[in-house]
C-alpha cells in the first residue's frame, strides 16, 4: 500500500526489514499499528484513483507524514523516510542527499533556537519559512562539507531525540548555555537576538565571576539553583530592551549560511548524558486525513 501511495518500489531486503520492525512493534506501538490500518483503509481509494488522484493522494499523505514528523513522531519520520529514499524526490543529489525532511526540520530547528534566545514566541515554522530553507539550502549543498552533509542528515532523528529527551532532562543551566550557544551563533545573521543574547551571556559570566557564589566547586544541581536564584533580576533586565514583535524569518534566510548555521545543532554544543532506556508509551496518531486523531 505504502509502496504504491507513495510511488516507490521496495526491495525484497527493505520489505524485510519492514516486517521485522512491524513484527517487533506491534504489540507495544499502538500508534505504528493505527498507522498501518488507516494505510489499509486506502485500499479502496486507490483501487479507483486515477494518475492525478494518486499524485494528489501522495502530496496529502507526505505532507502529513512530515508535519507529524516536526511534532515529534519518530514512527512518521521512518514512514516519510521511503518516499525520501526516491531520487526522484530528493532536493540536492549527494552523499548523502538533501531531502525536503532534513529542510524542513531544519527550520523547526531554526525557529526552536530563535524562540528559545528570546524567551517567547516569535518566529513560527510557517510554509513561507520552510519553502525559503529548502532553497537556500539546495543552493548551499555542493559546497557544503561531507561531514556537515552527513550531519544535516541526521538532524531529522538527532532533533526529536534531543528535543523529547535531553532538553527537559538536562536542566536549567543546560538549557540556558543553550540558549547563549544559540544566540551567539544566530545574531549575526538576526539582529533582534543580538541583545538578549549579551544579557544572558552577562548573566552567566557575572554568576562564574561571584567569589560568594564559587562556580567552580558546585555540581550541576548547585549551578542549577544557583541560576535560578538569579532569574527576578533577569526578567527585570529583559524588560528594559526594545520590544521585540512577531517577525519573519524568512526574510533573514538569503543572508544566512544555513547549512553552517544550524547543521546538526543540538550536537555541536552539548555532551550526551548517560542513556537511560524510557518505558514505552502508545503514541498518539493523527489520521491520515489530519482530522481526527486516534490513541
Amino acid at each position: 500500500m505504502y509502496a504504491q501511495v507513495l510511488a516507490v518500489k521496495f526491495t525484497p531486503d527493505r520489505q524485510r526489514k519492514i516486517s521485522q520492525r512491524l513484527r517487533k512493534e506491534w504489540m507495544t506501538n499502538l500508534g505504528l499499528r493505527n498507522t498501518v490500518f488507516q494505510t489499509i483503509a486506502l485500499e479502496p481509494q486507490i483501487a479507483k484513483a486515477t494518475p492525478a488522484d494518486l499524485i494528489q493522494l501522495q502530496t496529502k499523505l507526505v505532507a502529513n507524514l512530515r508535519q507529524q514528523v516536526l511534532d515529534g513522531d519518530a514512527d512518521a519520520l521512518w514512514l516519510v523516510s521511503f518516499y525520501d529514499a526516491s531520487p526522484k524526490n530528493w532536493l540536492a543529489p549527494g552523499k548523502p542527499p538533501l531531502t525536503r525532511m532534513t529542510s524542513d526540520m531544519s527550520a523547526e530547528v531554526l525557529c526552536f533556537m530563535v524562540n528559545e534566545v528570546m524567551g517567547k514566541s516569535v518566529v513560527s515554522n510557517d510554509l513561507k519559512l520552510k519553502n525559503a530553507i529548502a532553497a537556500k539550502l539546495t543552493a548551499e549543498y555542493p559546497k557544503i562539507s561531507a561531514d556537515a552533509k552527513q550531519e544535516l542528515s541526521r538532524l531529522p532523528a538527532g532533533w526529536l531525540t534531543f528535543k523529547d529527551s535531553e532538553w527537559f532532562r538536562r536542566g536549567d543551566y543546560f538549557r540556558e548555555q543553550m540558549r547563549i550557544h544559540w544566540g551567539q551563533n544566530l545574531e549575526a545573521y538576526i539582529p533582534e537576538i543580538k541583545a538578549i543574547t549579551k544579557l544572558r551571556t552577562d548573566r552567566l559570566t557575572k554568576l562564574k565571576a561571584d567569589p560568594k557564589v564559587q562556580w567552580s566547586k558546585l555540581n550541576s544541581i548547585q549551578r542549577q539553583s544557583a541560576l535560578q536564584k538569579t532569574d527576578l533580576e533577569f526578567q527585570a533586565s529583559t524588560r528594559t530592551l526594545p520590544p521585540v514583535k512577531i517577525f519573519q524569518l524568512a526574510n533573514y534566510i538569503n543572508t544566512m549560511q544555513v547549512g553552517n548555521a544550524i547543521g546538526n545543532s543540538p550536537m555541536r554544543y552539548y555532551t550526551p548524558a548517560p542513556t537511560v532506556t524510557p518505558t514505552p508509551k502508545p503514541r498518539q496518531r493523527r489520521s491520515l486525513d489530519n482530522k481526527n486523531p486516534t490513541k
